[in-house]
């Protein structure tokens, strides 16, 4: 859901633009210049199709009145043009002075001119009674401006304007259809330059606001009622131009630079940085002068300095917003409980918290946790023996590290992209798996979770002492020293502190790639992590108590040394790496996908030598490296790098129900647990299919490398996806169209 560039039309005249317009009974961009002339171009092709030197003087607007389907334009040699749906002048009116704006009044079927110190008012004459389509004597001029009146609109009955003389001014529209304009409110200072620009913003709950740029280099918002919002002071240059997008729900303003400024009317933040509109647009030695919104083509019209026209169309699979990261990122996942919080694996060993803010969609805090902090004190490192001398579990007592020599480098220097994420919801516990080996296990700080719950509870006491001592008993509850804590407010305490490493699970010999969380409400009496990775061993880790569980090997339990020693250091499960695994708590089987081109499907135990092998899943011709459950139709999903996606069989035969053809290689895949389509990130690509017919009903454009990750978020239903290219992106999720006659039962 994004703005993206679309079309660029380079040298469209030899002198500067300074309007621009839409016809849309033609389907036509209209462009006024300097010296009077204006161009019109196709929308589609890009086609100039008409050129008119009618206009002596500086163009200054295009206005369109839906009722005569007719295109209006004006300059500032008092001469308004009225171009007719064939494309011709059908009428000319000569008013006799400078027009610098227009905008009509549907309520009272008028025309709004703004002219040098005063809004002149006309009626629109669609019979021509008066000879024209507007009637050239002006029934009412408001004289409250001083100089230049640049800025005018209307809405609900009130009229808006501004102008060089810094006034912003609100009339009242008379009810008698006079004419009359009666002044509200007069700013006389709205801004400490002139004002160039005025645009009307409004979001899908029907909030309004006003928005000014001025010579100041400053934007202002104002409510409806004229009040000032926010004052934003850090543009650079003149603010020359403003529109707003609804789309996207951002006001555009250009200031002297090659890209525009995105705002968010609500909150008054800027978000260029977070949405992707310019986020991959190199440096350009042009600056955008004019932008202008077309609701009927859902597309951004803007001109340049040296006189290029550039158009961005409305993507609605594009991405939401786009969080830049440092480093590139591997893996992602996140935790439902609110607040909804993602986190991000990066490639040299940065896990990152992101928390979209309450103020805007777009903009996103971050928190940075880095596995170097984790290793940098081995002294509080506690050091206990599992069943397998060569096994070591390490508990932390603080948020430092197993010895150095522990830490399987290459290169001279520790391996540490974190290869897989997993969010533990019922202990709030996030698990990392790294290329060093080790599993991370980080948590919140309980310590400063429990300091700032003590304050509030402070907080609570001294308000109920001060407001209620003189009205309560001595006895009271409410006056005792502390209050019992709430559930909901120690997950809220939680959420704010800090995360602290709080395990080091190692046992590993290569990269671990896959994690899988098993915990009682899969029917287990206790929380199990079951890790894979390089080594092609399993093994299945205690998270309640930091321990090793038990490790998958073939032989039972049995008093011979030998096997014995066999069971403690494990068998391997498949011949090669393993590169993604997942649970199916329905057939309760667990599932991993090898780089031998074959996918493995055993039932899941806490003893390692039950789980058997119930399938084998071939004909891949690459990797394998995604393995998904679809609990909406209870099969087996895998992606390859071959390219496809194969659904096998419920029967636990070796069955490939389904391919589907990706067109690419693909890196990771997720289930969409709404409506259960597909989502994998082929590329630089993220291609939704629809599990009913099988076909890609979305694909999502804006990765510039590898996607990596991605996972689906029921909640607001979006996906979330990672990539090599740096960033964190946000996609609308695919919603399956619903049939008119489902619609009507709905509405029903």
């Amino acid at each position: 859901m994004a703005m993206e560039k679309y079309m660029v039309l380079r040298d469209s005249h030899t002198r500067s633009i300074t309007a621009i317009g839409y016809n849309p009974a033609r389907k036509e961009i209209a462009i006024g210049y300097q010296d009077g002339a204006v161009r019109c171009w196709e929308v589609e092709s890009g086609k100039l199709t008409q050129s008119s030197n009618e206009h002596i003087g500086w163009v200054t607007d295009f206005l369109y009145w839906t009722d005569l389907k007719v295109l209006f334009s004006s300059a500032n040699d008092g001469l308004i043009l009225v171009w007719g749906a064939s494309g011709g002048i059908t009428d000319k009116i000569h008013l006799g002075f400078p027009v610098y704006s227009m905008t009509i009044n549907f309520r009272w079927h008028q025309l709004l001119c703004g002219s040098k110190a005063g809004i002149r008012v006309y009626s629109l004459d669609e019979h021509k009674r008066s000879g024209h389509v507007i009637n050239p004597n002006a029934k009412y001029v408001a004289k409250q401006h001083t100089d230049i009146v640049l800025c005018i609109l209307c809405h609900e009955g009130r009229v808006y304007s501004a102008g060089f003389d810094h006034h912003f001014i609100i009339y009242e529209s008379s009810y008698k259809n006079n004419g009359k304009l009666h002044p509200m409110l007069i700013n006389y200072n709205a801004h400490e330059a002139g004002i160039t620009c005025m645009v009307l913003a409004r979001d899908s709950d029907l909030n309004f606001w006003i928005v000014t740029g001025s010579f100041d280099n400053s934007v202002r918002i104002w409510s409806i009622d004229g009040k000032l919002i926010h004052r934003l002071n850090n543009f650079l240059a003149p603010v020359s131009s403003l529109c707003y997008c609804p789309l996207d729900n951002t006001i555009w303003v250009t200031a002297g630079l090659s890209s525009a400024c995105l705002l968010e009317p609500k909150s008054g933040d800027n978000v260029t940085e977070s949405v992707g509109t310019f986020q991959q647009q190199e440096e350009e030695t042009y600056h955008l002068q004019i932008v202008k919104f077309v609701p009927e083509l859902n597309e951004v019209i803007g001109t340049t300095n040296r006189k290029r026209l550039i158009v961005w169309k409305y993507n609605s699979s594009g991405c939401v917003t786009a969080l830049k990261s440092r480093h590139s990122i591997e893996s992602i996942c996140y935790t439902s409980k609110a607040p909804i919080l993602f986190f991000s694996g990066a490639n040299e060993g940065t896990i990152t918290k992101w928390e979209r803010m309450q103020s805007n969609f777009f903009i996103y805090s971050k928190d940075e946790y880095l596995l170097r902090n984790a290793r940098r004190d081995e002294t509080k490192i506690h050091r206990l023996a599992t069943a397998d001398k060569n096994e070591h579990k390490y508990l932390m007592k603080g948020d430092k590290s197993p010895p150095i020599n522990q830490i399987r480098s290459i290169g001279g220097r520790p391996k540490s992209a974190i290869m897989k994420l997993a969010f533990v919801e019922c202990l709030d516990l996030l698990v990392a798996a790294c290329e060093d080996g080790n599993i991370y296990v980080w948590g919140f700080d309980m310590a400063a979770a429990e300091e700032l719950r003590k304050v509030e509870l402070e907080k609570e006491v001294d308000f109920a002492n001060s407001k209620f001592a003189v009205l309560l008993e001595k006895n009271s509850l409410l006056l005792r020293e502390g209050y019992p804590s709430e559930d909901a407010n120690d997950t809220v305490n939680k959420r704010v502190a800090n995360f602290i490493c709080q395990h080091i699970l190692i046992g590993h010999q290569g990269s671990v790639t896959s994690l899988v969380v098993i915990d009682r409400t899969h029917g287990y009496n206790g929380v199990f992590l079951v890790s894979a990775g390089w080594d092609r061993k399993l093994r299945i880790w205690n998270l309640e108590t930091g321990e090793l569980h038990d490790i998958y090997h073939h032989h039972a339990k049995s008093t011979s040394s030998s096997t014995i020693s066999a069971s403690m250091n494990g068998d391997v499960i498949c011949d090669g790496v393993i590169l993604d695994m997942d649970y199916s708590q329905t057939l309760n089987e667990i599932g991993y996908a090898t780089s031998e081109s074959l996918a493995f499907i055993r039932t899941f135990s806490l003893n390692g030598s039950e789980m058997t092998l119930k399938n084998t899943l071939s004909g891949h011709h690459g990797d394998v490296v995604a393995i998904r459950w679809n609990p909406k139709i209870d099969k087996w999903v895998t992606g390859g790098e071959d390219g496809t996606i194969r659904i096998w069989s419920s029967t636990g035969l070796n069955e490939c129900e389904q391919v589907l053809s990706a067109h690419g290689v693909i890196y990771c895949m997720t289930i969409d647990e709404i409506n259960g389509s597909i989502v994998a990130g082929v590329q630089n690509t993220i291609k939704v299919f629809d599990i009913k017919t099988y076909c890609t009903v979305q694909i999502n454009v804006g990765h510039s490398d590898v996607v990596k990750g991605v996972i689906h978020i029921p909640q607001r239903n979006q996906y979330i996806s990672c990539s090599c290219d740096q960033t964190v992106r946000v996609w609308n999720a695919w919603k399956p169209k619903i049939p008119r006659h489902m619609e009507k039962k709905i509405g029903n």
